[in-house]
């Protein structure tokens, strides 16, 4: 029983790195996500000055933007997977303390169950003894 609380332990140590690399890689993509959303308000900013800028540059300028709206959709898809499998993640972290949990308390069951019966057989040698 000992063993398998102490793979549970290990086994919960790793659920939460897991969870923590999870995290960050959310973290990562809503940075990214804010990245492109910034650039392309400043590439609509650069289009409301019409007049003094080329033409040529105002096409540049309006692929980029369709270049970012594309990157912004793959990102907000990437951050949907991402946050499910964070979601999963932590309820495979959560189920896994309510079983380390429920060990926990069974060693401590047990191990007060063995005191018990060790004072019960001390008592009983010593009741042997005393008699004639």
């Amino acid at each position: 029983m000992r063993e398998r609380h102490k793979a549970l332990e290990r086994l919960l140590e790793v659920k939460s790195q897991l969870h923590k690399l999870e995290e960050a890689r959310l973290n990562d993509i809503q940075r990214r996500k804010q990245a492109v959303t910034e650039e392309r308000s400043a590439m609509f900013a650069f289009l409301g000055n019409v007049e003094t800028n080329d033409s040529l540059i105002l096409g540049l300028a309006c692929r980029q933007i369709a270049r970012g709206a594309k990157g912004e959709q793959e990102l907000d898809a990437a951050e949907q997977a991402q946050k499910q499998a964070l979601l999963k993640r932590g309820a495979q972290k959560l189920a896994l303390e309510k079983i380390l949990k429920e060990t926990k308390q069974a060693l401590e069951r047990d191990a007060e169950r063995k005191g018990l019966i060790e004072i019960g057989e001390r008592l009983a040698k010593s009741a042997r003894t005393s008699l004639p």
